[in-house]
């Protein structure tokens, strides 16, 4: 009875093959992000992140930067997705020196798309998703990614799959 429940709650994560959700959303300084521009061009790493005040968050952001140039040499744009209104996301990206965008998800509406939020709170929960540059998801799990493991899950999935 408690598994039903909790089914629920929560969403499972996005089977791989299945077409990502055309999330279309304003970074933290502005600029208006839109998956399908990426399709054929990038793969792209979706880090949707629950708190951005969380220390466990701000140690996982901080050292998915410190592997952002070896992303980058594997063709994959980064994004770190929020709730939190874009001053904000932008006063974190700041203090953390990050250089890569965090996006403003209104009532957690691309998250659920990417099922990374609960079924009931519009919030975004800690999940990574992985999108190959055919536009369809290529990984998608639940739970927080540092650099390392984000690395590693590019060269197992996206890398593997040449």
């Amino acid at each position: 009875m408690f598994a039903r429940i909790v089914s629920l709650l929560r969403w499972e994560p996005l089977e791989p093959g299945t077409s990502a959700t055309p999330l279309s959303l304003t970074a933290d300084e502005g600029t208006w992000i839109k998956l399908p521009d990426f399709v054929g061009h990038l793969n792209v790493a979706l880090v949707f992140f629950r708190a951005g005040d969380c220390p466990d968050t701000r140690k996982n952001l901080s050292s998915i930067q410190a592997v952002l140039p070896q992303l980058q040499e594997r063709e994959v744009a980064v994004f770190g997705v929020n709730t939190a209104r874009p001053e904000a996301l932008r006063a974190l990206r700041a203090e953390l020196g990050l250089d890569f965008f965090l996006l403003y998800d209104p009532f957690g509406m691309a998250a659920r798309g990417f099922h990374a939020s609960g079924r009931v709170t519009p919030r975004c929960r800690n999940q990574v998703v992985l999108i190959g540059k055919d536009g369809k998801v290529a990984h998608s799990r639940p739970g927080r990614v540092d650099g390392a493991e984000l690395l590693t899950l590019v060269d197992q999935v996206i890398r593997g799959a040449r």
